[in-house]
C-alpha cells in the first residue's frame, strides 16, 4: 500500500500457567492440580516491532531468545516475579523472564514472547497489525478493506486522529485482573471452566438488583449496576430495562467459538435488553438513557465493538 513506512503483525492468546518460581527456587504460584491459571499474552517479530518502540525497548526484544520471556510492568506486579525468574506453562515448557518493560510498550500484554504462538491454548490465537502510515486512518482503511473479502470485518485505531474511528473499547485482561481478582480455573469442555473455589467464594454473590431482579456478578460490579438501575427507576425511567431480555451476569465461560475468557467469567459483564430492537427506544439496547447511565459508572456497550455485540455491557473503568 503507497504511504506504509513499517508494518508488524502481533500474535495473541491465551496461555496456561502451571507454576512459577524465583530465580533461587522459591514457588510464587502453583494451583492445585487440574488447574491452571490464565494468562493473555503476545508474539513478536523483533526484526520488525522494534520500528514501533523506543530503542531501549527494541534492544530488549531484539535480545530476546525462545525460552525466554518479557512481563509487562503491570504482569509483573500480579504474577509478584522479576527479571530472572521463572514460569511453567502446561505443555511441560518452562520460561525465564529476561526483563520488564512498560505496559503501553507491550501493548498491555501480562507476557510477551518472540516467534510462533504454540504455547497459546487452541482456539485462542488471534492476530492484529501495527502500521505506520503517511496518511489517515480512514485512508489505510479505504486501502485494507480494497483487498479484503467483500465480507472482511476491520477496525482502524489511530492515535493522531481522535475524532475519528473509536479507539480502545475493551480492556486488557491484565486490567480486568488488576480490577476484579486473578483466578485459577480447569477447562470443563463446550466452552466452559470451573473456576478455583476459593476465588468465587470472594468475590461471586447472589445479589437483588432493581428492575434486574436476582443476579449473580461480581460484588464490585454488582454495585455499579445497581447505582445505574436505581437511577432509571428513582427517575421514572423503569422503562429503559426489559427484564425479560436480562440474560445475567457472571458465567464462567469463553468468549463464543473461543477459548479467550469472556469477562463474564469474572461477572464484570451484563447482558441486558438482549436481542431486542435496536431502534433506541424503551428496552432497546441502544437506549441513549441506558447507555449514558453505564458509561458514568465506568461500563461500556458492545454495540461498539468491530464485530458488534448489542445489549452486552462490560466494565471498562473511569473514562469509559
Amino acid at each position: 500500500i503507497p504511504g506504509v513506512i513499517d508494518v508488524t503483525v502481533i500474535g495473541t492468546g491465551t496461555f496456561h500457567i502451571v507454576s512459577s518460581e524465583t530465580s533461587d527456587g522459591v514457588v510464587v504460584d502453583q494451583p492445585s492440580d487440574g488447574f491452571v491459571i490464565p494468562v493473555e499474552g503476545i508474539t513478536v517479530d523483533p526484526s520488525s516491532y522494534g520500528a514501533f518502540v523506543d530503542d531501549a525497548t527494541a534492544a530488549v526484544i531484539s535480545g530476546l531468545a525462545p525460552d525466554e520471556l518479557i512481563l509487562s510492568d503491570s504482569s509483573a506486579e500480579l504474577r509478584r516475579l522479576g527479571p530472572g525468574d521463572r514460569i511453567g506453562f502446561e505443555e511441560g515448557e518452562v520460561r525465564s523472564i529476561a526483563a520488564v518493560l512498560p505496559d503501553a510498550a507491550v501493548g498491555a500484554a501480562e507476557i510477551i514472547g518472540v516467534g510462533d504462538t504454540s504455547l497459546a491454548v487452541p482456539g485462542s490465537e488471534r492476530g492484529y497489525a501495527l502500521i505506520d502510515f503517511d496518511g489517515t486512518g480512514e485512508e489505510l482503511e479505504r486501502e485494507i478493506l480494497a483487498r479484503l473479502p467483500q465480507d472482511a470485518l476491520l477496525r482502524v485505531r489511530d492515535p493522531r486522529d481522535p475524532s475519528g474511528n473509536p479507539g480502545r473499547t475493551v480492556r486488557s485482561q491484565v486490567f480486568i485482573k488488576q480490577e476484579f481478582g486473578e483466578f485459577a480455573y480447569r477447562p470443563a469442555g463446550r466452552g466452559r471452566f470451573e473456576i478455583d473455589p476459593s476465588w468465587l467464594e470472594a468475590n461471586i454473590i447472589d445479589v437483588e438488583i432493581p428492575l434486574l431482579g436476582k443476579t449473580v456478578c461480581h460484588r464490585k460490579f454488582a454495585a455499579l449496576l445497581t447505582e445505574v438501575m436505581e437511577g432509571l427507576d428513582d427517575h421514572g425511567l423503569d422503562g429503559v430495562i426489559d427484564q425479560r431480555a436480562y440474560r445475567g451476569c457472571w458465567n464462567s465461560r469463553y468468549i463464543s467459538g473461543s477459548t479467550r475468557l469472556s469477562r463474564h467469567a469474572w461477572g464484570a459483564a451484563a447482558d441486558i435488553n438482549f436481542g431486542n430492537e435496536l431502534d433506541g427506544g424503551p428496552g432497546s439496547p441502544v437506549n441513549e438513557e441506558l447507555l449514558e447511565r453505564m458509561l458514568a459508572v465506568g461500563i461500556r456497550s458492545g454495540h461498539v465493538w468491530t464485530r458488534p455485540d448489542p445489549g452486552h455491557f462490560e466494565y471498562f473503568g473511569p473514562g469509559a
